[in-house]
């Protein structure tokens, strides 16, 4: 017994595997991800020499996401309009337990004990975004 397929059929089929292929490629897409900077942080950053962020885990990143960095006022902490992109490089992950000091004050000021240690710190490293 032979089977003839319709060009129907291999329409549908091809429609079915396009549909497959497209929410498995989205799944695993990079996102874009705001975050905001002081302006003393950013300069550097702009400039080259700071070539990583390290940053509170509370929220969801990876290698290949796009990394916004939106530059606010050291002072009145208040948006300046400059925007940099950097696509994320390496991402670590220290947990909670680790007793870092990144400032005069216990991590700089930034983040109480508790968030610490329910969240853990990243390290990111940033890589130029050829889009910026």
């Amino acid at each position: 017994m032979r089977l003839v397929w319709s060009q129907a059929f291999n329409n549908a089929i091809l429609s079915i595997l396009k549909f497959i292929m497209t929410v498995c490629y989205t799944s695993y897409m990079s996102k874009t991800i705001e975050k905001q900077t002081y302006s003393s942080l950013f300069q550097q950053v702009a400039s080259g020499m700071k070539t990583y962020e390290f940053r509170l885990a509370d929220w969801d990143c990876q290698t290949g996401d796009t990394l916004v960095l939106v530059e606010i006022d050291d002072e009145t902490r208040i948006p300046t309009g400059r925007t940099l992109r950097r696509k994320v490089g390496f991402v670590g992950k220290l947990d909670g337990s680790h007793n870092l000091d990144a400032g005069p004050n216990r991590n700089g000021g930034y983040w109480t004990s508790e968030d610490i240690e329910k969240y853990g710190y990243y390290i990111i490293s940033l890589l130029e975004d050829k889009n910026d």
